[in-house]
């Protein structure tokens, strides 16, 4: 019988406990404090949606996805320059798993943001800021 070689088990253990923490730290990385907010601007009809279901959704027949931003000021800036409507504040904590689903992008004048297709939009629990952006 051969001899035990020491520390050699011990290493691939700790290579398969190292590898085991970064999956759940990417699945879960959410629960325990690791993750991103993202806010979003909605209006009246989506913040009704919300309200009823809990979570961010793509209607049928409607954009390809959701846009979102790292900041509740850039938020209210993209009310301003819409100016269309009244928009409520929201925001979502996102999983660094759930985050590089979104694709970076960069509109002009409204700084750094996040484009989710519809399959990746974050699904919540959505927070329903008390205030609303008039533009």
């Amino acid at each position: 019988m051969a001899a035990a070689v020491p520390g050699i088990g011990d290493a691939a253990k700790g290579a398969r406990m190292a590898k085991n923490g970064a999956e759940l730290l990417a699945k879960h990385g959410d629960e325990i404090g690791e993750g991103t907010t993202l806010y979003r601007a909605v209006g009246a009809d989506e913040l009704a949606d919300l309200q009823s279901v809990g979570r961010y959704r793509v209607p049928p027949g409607g954009t390809e996805g959701k846009y979102f931003f790292p900041s509740p000021e850039q938020v209210s800036n993209f009310a301003r320059m819409m100016g269309d409507q009244p928009y409520t504040t929201t925001s979502v904590r996102v999983s660094p798993a759930e985050l590089s689903r979104g694709a970076p992008i960069h509109p002009v004048g409204e700084g750094p943001a996040y484009f989710f297709d519809t399959p990746a939009v974050p699904s919540g629990p959505v927070e329903i800021w008390n205030r609303s952006v008039l533009p």
